[in-house]
Parts: structure tokens; sequence; C-alpha cells
């Protein structure tokens, strides 16, 4: 189990199995270290709002609004770098 704050400040644990193995992944256009299940521990720690995608990324350094489908969150595993 691990344990972290959640957005009240309250502890909540959570099985390690959800963030290890780490993998590399995009996030809001930037590459980011990622849990193993990240949607897993979004939703226990922030509840299901953690799955609206925010409509801001970054392109090209810069932030910019999003184009795309805000209503789910997009997570894409990256291959080797």
């Amino acid at each position: 189990m691990l344990t972290e704050c959640d957005r009240n400040y309250k502890w909540k644990s959570s099985p390690k199995e959800w963030t290890f193995p780490l993998q590399k992944c995009l996030l809001s256009g930037i590459n980011v270290w990622c849990p193993a299940e990240p949607e897993k521990i979004g939703v226990h720690l922030y509840g299901q709002s953690f799955l609206i995608k925010s409509p801001i990324e970054c392109i090209n350094g810069t932030w910019k609004q999003s184009h795309e489908d805000i209503s789910t969150i997009e997570m894409t595993t990256m291959t080797h770098t």
C-alpha cells in the first residue's frame, strides 16, 4: 500500500500496483513518468472529475487551447526513446 493526501488533505491508501511500474506517457503534450494505473489513482484521490481532460496542452513549448474533445482523459503510452 502507498499513502498520499487527497484534495481535502486526508490520507488515502492505494495498492502499490496502481503506481508501479512507472511508464512513460504524454500528459498535456509533455513527456512524463506516469503510474501504472493513472485513472484508478486519480479517481481514488480526486473523484470522477479527474477523468475530464484539460482543454490546455503544451504544443512546441507553449501552452495552448486543445482542439480535441475533452470529455475523457487521454494518456498515451510512449515507446522507448
